[in-house]
């Protein structure tokens, strides 16, 4: 049964671009038109597969980690939510914005071959420097389709009239940003740039990226050098099941819930409606797999990852999906007949192909944890990306079997492997969560457990807590529905899974979530703890300053409140499905000795798990 999407979360539908292109679909674009024809039946369940097998995890030395330590946290300026720019921006003045680039203009900021003193556009790239309303800003860097001073949402309706119209004769229609001589998903992107700016001015993507690992942190940071709490979602057939615009839809639902991070794979073999050929029939290579990439396909995938760069997400991409066990589902025996001269080709195309794009953390592998010519298969193109990447801009991780991270794969001792990454099933996340904090030499997170199948929150909540409570510095979550992206996907969106994930991100993001360290001997959650599927994951700040316990399920909490800080302690519960507290009766109480903690019943949708937040208190 299909679910209706919740209306908690609705897009604005006469301001946000996604709303834009949902009322104005660009019938006449091969950006919008989204296959419908069946896979092949394929024996079994593929979707089944990466629920099988388990394996052992290689050993490995335990590694010494240093505590977390408090770093200073920046105001750093983000891109504002496009309604709102849309909505307030009404009276900005261009004047004000020129006024800035007076100076010395000399030389080519953009590239583009027009020097900044006749550039129409300075700050993007514009060869053809059309400029339709010829008011000295070129088209591409211009959205003020009315003239007001500023893009803003009476340029929006104006730009909505204009989808799938033709250029002017020789001209270019003033709404084609790109002069290709349409305006079309393309410009859709363009436009949803420049929302609230004055004409000359456009906003790239989002400063937070590339994400790195840096000595002696167990997370991840931003290009700022800010902690990164990856918070993901999972959709792997995006790029080959949506057009740009169901791009945008799916891209800032995901955004508008907090998440930052998207798992996808970039070519395809089984799940689209038309693999591995994306929804308009472009295959991803004209010929002999891997040597002759078709620039249609990647063209469309590089406009789905700039969408996602502009909206703060973090692509997690396979370039070759090895599928399960290196079944048919995948790209395994195709990469084994290609071979490694052609692999480090393709693995070189790609580093050339996306060098624009800092939002990207390449994903090897695939369900699978290969022999030694699968090895050198995956290898080929992960050393063929970095070839390309001398600066090292991309993290590297692998997916591997389940029960396996990408440390203890055959990959594990790869120079390339920069980022760990865990895949378990839903009963064993906090033990190996704790086994990786002991032995893993690089920062990890939740990369795959079990998908919510329609609505089941509950689920994938429990996933995401025991993931974040015992050491990952993240997770990624994933709905069934969704991910396949097959028609009415979208009535999944707002899932209740989905939902939740906003709270989690509030939850941690609110506080300095990179001092927490799990409590694997625990001393901190000494009762209630009930190892196995349904373990009560806990985690304290290095400082004492706080600490958190996730249960599952209701039952009585014991904790040793001499962990922290104190003089006192404030002891409330968070509702995972709201975000709202409560507060314990009696709290604060004194830093000293154990105290048990009952869960309030349950909570607000009718599920019994809860989050104990305890912080230290004056």
């Amino acid at each position: 049964m299909k679910n209706p999407p919740r209306s908690g979360l609705q897009l604005t539908a006469t301001l946000t671009l996604a709303g834009l292109l949902a009322v104005f679909p660009l019938n006449n674009s091969p950006a919008a038109a989204l296959s419908v024809g069946a896979a092949a039946a394929l024996s079994g369940s593929p979707a089944e597969s990466r629920a099988r097998a388990k394996r052992q995890v290689r050993p490995r030395n335990p590694v010494s980690r240093p505590a977390p330590v408090p770093v200073p946290v920046q105001e750093a300026a983000a891109l504002e939510d496009t309604a709102r720019l849309a909505a307030s921006a009404e009276v900005a003045p261009a004047a004000a914005f020129a006024a800035a680039l007076i100076g010395d203009t000399d030389g080519d900021t953009d590239g583009d071959g027009v020097d900044d003193s006749l550039d129409n556009c300075t700050l993007v790239a514009n060869p053809e420097q059309a400029d339709t309303d010829g008011d000295g800003y070129g088209n591409r860097c211009d959205g003020d389709l009315s003239g007001n001073g500023v893009t803003n949402s009476e340029d929006t309706t104006l730009f909505q009239k204009q989808l799938g119209q033709p250029g002017a004769g020789s001209s270019c229609n003033a709404a084609d940003l790109n002069c290709n001589g349409a305006v079309n998903a393309q410009d859709a992107v363009l436009f949803r740039q420049l929302l609230g700016q004055p004409p000359g001015f456009i906003t790239t993507e989002a400063g937070v990226f590339p994400v790195r690992v840096e000595p002696g942190k167990w997370y991840l940071v931003d290009a700022s050098g800010q902690p990164f709490f990856l918070n993901g979602d999972t959709a792997w057939a995006m790029l080959v099941q949506l057009d740009l615009a169901e791009a945008e839809q799916y891209l800032e639902n995901r955004r508008q819930l907090g998440m930052n991070a998207i798992v996808v794979e970039l070519i395809e073999n089984t799940f689209g409606d038309n693999a591995p050929a994306n929804h308009a029939g472009d295959d991803p290579f004209t010929g002999a797999d891997f040597s002759t990439p078709n620039e249609a396909y990647f063209a469309h995938a590089e406009d789905l990852i700039e969408l996602a760069g502009q909206k703060g997400i973090l692509v997690l991409l396979s370039p070759a999906y090895m599928g399960y066990q290196g079944s048919v589902e995948g790209w395994y025996y195709d990469m084994l007949a290609a071979g490694p001269t052609v692999l480090r080709n393709y693995g070189r195309y790609l580093g050339n192909r996306f060098a624009g794009h800092d939002n990207i953390l390449w994903v090897h592998g695939g369900d699978y944890d290969p022999p030694a010519e699968g090895v050198a298969a995956g290898n080929a193109i992960a050393e063929g990306i970095v070839e390309r990447d001398p600066e090292g801009r991309w993290l590297h991780t692998v997916h591997s079997d389940r029960s396996l991270s990408a440390i203890d794969s055959t990959f594990g001792d790869e120079p390339w492997l920069t980022a760990d990454a865990l895949y378990t099933s839903d009963t064993s996340i906090v033990a190996e969560a704790h086994h990786s904090w002991n032995t893993s030499r690089l920062p990890f997170f939740l990369y795959e457990a079990y998908y919510e199948e329609t609505n089941d929150g509950h689920f994938v909540r429990k996933q995401a807590y025991q993931a974040t409570l015992s050491g990952a510095y993240g997770h990624v979550m994933g709905n069934q529905k969704v991910w396949r992206a097959k028609p009415g996907w979208q009535n999944y969106l707002n899932s209740d899974g989905a939902l939740s994930m906003l709270h989690l991100k509030d939850l941690f993001t609110s506080r300095e979530w990179w001092l927490l360290a799990p409590d694997i001997s625990r001393t901190f959650l000494t009762g209630g703890v009930n190892p196995g599927p349904h373990h009560a994951p806990a985690a304290l700040a290095s400082d004492g300053s706080f600490g958190m316990v996730y249960t599952p399920e209701f039952r009585q909490l014991t904790v040793n409140l001499t962990r922290l800080a104190g003089p006192r302690v404030t002891a409330r519960w968070f509702d995972p499905t709201t975000a709202a507290y409560r507060t314990v009766a009696g709290s604060p109480f004194a830093a000293t000795g154990s105290r048990a903690f009952l869960p309030p019943g349950n909570n607000s949708a009718g599920a019994a798990d809860w989050v104990l937040v305890l912080e230290a208190t004056p």
